[in-house]
C-alpha cells in the first residue's frame, strides 16, 4: 500500500523546520502547555475560595486584584480575617497607597467573613 501510494504520487514531503522557525515551533508548544497549566491552576483557585472563602466572590468580582491579593497575604483565612478588623485591613490598603478600596470594601469583607464564622461555630 506504501508503495502503490508512491508510485501514485499521492504523499507529502515531512517537513521539518529550521532555525528560527524550529523555535517558534517549540515556543508555541511551550505556550500551549503553559496556558493549559494556568487554566488548571485557576481552576483550583476557584475550588479552593468556594471551599474556604464562599462568600468573597460577594466582595471581591476578580481574586487577582492588587488590593485582594495584599489581604490574603496578610490573612489567608476566614478567621484572621475577622481578627484583623475593617480598621486594619482598610491601613492594609492604605500603607500601600491603593484608592480603589477603603473602609466599606472592608467592612463588607468582615462582616461577610463574620457570618461565616458564626454560621459555621467557630
Amino acid at each position: 500500500m506504501i508503495a502503490k501510494l508512491g508510485i501514485e504520487g499521492r504523499y507529502s514531503a515531512l517537513y521539518t523546520p529550521v532555525g528560527v522557525y524550529a523555535d517558534l515551533k517549540i515556543m508555541a508548544a511551550n505556550r500551549r502547555r503553559l496556558i493549559r497549566e494556568l487554566t488548571q491552576i485557576k481552576i483550583r483557585f476557584a475550588g479552593w475560595f468556594a471551599k474556604y472563602f464562599p462568600k468573597y466572590k460577594e466582595v471581591y468580582g476578580d481574586y487577582e486584584a492588587q488590593s485582594s491579593m495584599m489581604l490574603l497575604k496578610a490573612a489567608c483565612t476566614s478567621r484572621a480575617i475577622v481578627e484583623f478588623g475593617a480598621e486594619k485591613i482598610n491601613q492594609i490598603w492604605r500603607d500601600a497607597k491603593l484608592i480603589a478600596v477603603g473602609m466599606k470594601r472592608a467592612t463588607t469583607l468582615c462582616e461577610t467573613h463574620w457570618l461565616k464564622e458564626r454560621h459555621l461555630g467557630c
